[in-house]
C-alpha cells in the first residue's frame, strides 16, 4: 500500500507515450519467452528482460524517445550503489548505417532501478486498453497455414504469416498511456488516457534480492566464429520452412568455403535444410574464418517468431561456446528503431566438446584474431549488439 508520503514524493519514473499499440507489440515478442520480467529504468529508457530456464533470453530496450515525456529521478541510494555502467544499445548513424552506441554520456552517473512484475498481465493490460481493436482483428482473421495452430511446445503461438510490415499499422495508437513508478515497496502504474475516460491499472512489484537475474547469458565477442545480418523476412521464410519437419532441434552451420549459412531439422515427418549463399543480395554480411555448427532447442528459437516479423533486419552472431545471439532491429518511423536481443545457449553433447576443443587449437586462434579485426574494420557497417 502506497503512504501520504509516498503519495507526495516525485516519483522515480514519469512518463508518456502515445506510441501505446508499438510498445504493445514490442512487450508481446518479448513475453514468448516467460511470463516474469525484470525492468531496469535509467535516465535513456525502460531495459525490459526475460528468461526461460537460463538457456534463453530476451532483451528490448524502450528508449526515451518513444516517450513524448520522460523524467527518471533516482533516489540517492540507487545513484551510490549503482556502479556499472549503463547497457550498449545499436542505433542507426545519420547516414543509415547500422552501428553499436554505448549510453549518452550524460546518463553514465545516473542509477539505474531494477524491479520484477509479471509481464504477462502487463502485455494483458497494454492488449485490452492501448492496442488497436482494428488491427487486432484483422490479425486474428487472417488465414493460417495448415498445422500452425499446433507448435512443438504449448507456449509457443501460432506462425500464420502477417504483413511485410505490421509496425507501421501500430505507431503512433491513439490512445495515451502513462507510466509511473515510486520506487521499491510501490506498484508499477499505467494509465490509459482515451478523452474523458482514464484506465489506471497497478502491477505488483518485487525487488531483486529475491528474483534471479536475467541476463546471465554472455555472448563472448572476442570469440566469434560467425556474424551475419540478412532481411528479417529471410529468416521468417527459413523457419516457415523448416517447421514443417516437425523436429525438436535445429542444427545452424557456417562455413567458409563454399561460404553460407545453412539450417537443417529433422523430425518424424522428414528433413529440411535451408541454405543461404554468401550472396550480397541475402547475406548483407557474412563472416566465418572456420566451420562452425551447433545445435539449438528449436522450439526455443520459435519464440522469437512475434520479434522476426516486426524487424527489418536481423544479425544472427555465435562464439566459440555456441552462445548465439540474435538482435532484431524494428523500425518506428521518423528515423527511430527498437531492438530485440535474444540469446541462446546450444545443446551440448560428447560430439560438440570435442569439436570444441578442436576448435582452440592455436590454428583457430590465429584466424580468431583475424576475424577480430575485421569486425574491427567493419565496426561501422554492422550491428554490434549489447551484452550486458
Amino acid at each position: 500500500m502506497v503512504t501520504v508520503d509516498e503519495e507526495t514524493e516525485a516519483p522515480v519514473l514519469d512518463a508518456v507515450s502515445t506510441c501505446v499499440s508499438y510498445i504493445y507489440r514490442l512487450l508481446k515478442a518479448v513475453s514468448t519467452v516467460s511470463s516474469r520480467a525484470q525492468i531496469q529504468i535509467s535516465s535513456d529508457g525502460l531495459r525490459v528482460s526475460a528468461e526461460n530456464s537460463r538457456s534463453c533470453e530476451a532483451h528490448v530496450f524502450l528508449n526515451k524517445s518513444l516517450f513524448s515525456s520522460f523524467t527518471f529521478r533516482p533516489d540517492n541510494k540507487i545513484r551510490s550503489s549503482t556502479q556499472q555502467q549503463l547497457s550498449q544499445f545499436s542505433r542507426t548513424s545519420e547516414d543509415g548505417r547500422l552501428v553499436n552506441s554505448s549510453a549518452s554520456d550524460d546518463a553514465q552517473d545516473d542509477g539505474i532501478c531494477t524491479l520484477y512484475l509479471s509481464l504477462s498481465s502487463l502485455v494483458d493490460c497494454f492488449q485490452i486498453f492501448g492496442s488497436d481493436g482494428t488491427v487486432e482483428a484483422q490479425q486474428r482473421g487472417k488465414s493460417r497455414k495448415p498445422g500452425s495452430s499446433t507448435m512443438l511446445h504449448a507456449d509457443v503461438t501460432s506462425i500464420a504469416t502477417d504483413d511485410a510490415n505490421p509496425m507501421r499499422s501500430y505507431v503512433g495508437g491513439s490512445s495515451v498511456c502513462k507510466l509511473q513508478y515510486r520506487g521499491s515497496g510501490c506498484p508499477f502504474v499505467l494509465m490509459f488516457d482515451e478523452g474523458t475516460l482514464t484506465t489506471t491499472c497497478e502491477f505488483i512489484t518485487y525487488d531483486e534480492e529475491n528474483e534471479e537475474d536475467m541476463s546471465s547469458i554472455n555472448l563472448a565477442t572476442d570469440a566469434l566464429l560467425q556474424k551475419v545480418i540478412m532481411k528479417a523476412e529471410y529468416l521468417d521464410d527459413a523457419f516457415r520452412e523448416l517447421y514443417s519437419s516437425g523436429s525438436e532441434f535445429i542444427t545452424i552451420e557456417s562455413t567458409p568455403n563454399p561460404a553460407g549459412l545453412t539450417f537443417k531439422t529433422r523430425g518424424e515427418l522428414g528433413s529440411v535444410e535451408y541454405a543461404f549463399p554468401k550472396d550480397r543480395n541475402v547475406l548483407e554480411t557474412f563472416l566465418c574464418p572456420i566451420d562452425c555448427s551447433n545445435v539449438y532447442a528449436f522450439g526455443m528459437l520459435l519464440r522469437m517468431r512475434d520479434a522476426i516479423k516486426l524487424a527489418s533486419k536481423i544479425s544472427l552472431r555465435s562464439d566459440e561456446y555456441g552462445i548465439m545471439s540474435i538482435q532484431c532491429m524494428c523500425d518506428v518511423g521518423d528515423g527511430r528503431q527498437s531492438f530485440i536481443d535474444f540469446k541462446f545457449v546450444p545443446i551440448y553433447d560428447d560430439e560438440y566438446e570435442s569439436t570444441n576443443r578442436a576448435l582452440l587449437s592455436n590454428s583457430y586462434r590465429e584466424q580468431r584474431l583475424k576475424l577480430a579485426q575485421t569486425l574491427s574494420d567493419l565496426d561501422g557497417d554492422e550491428i554490434d549488439n549489447n551484452d550486458n
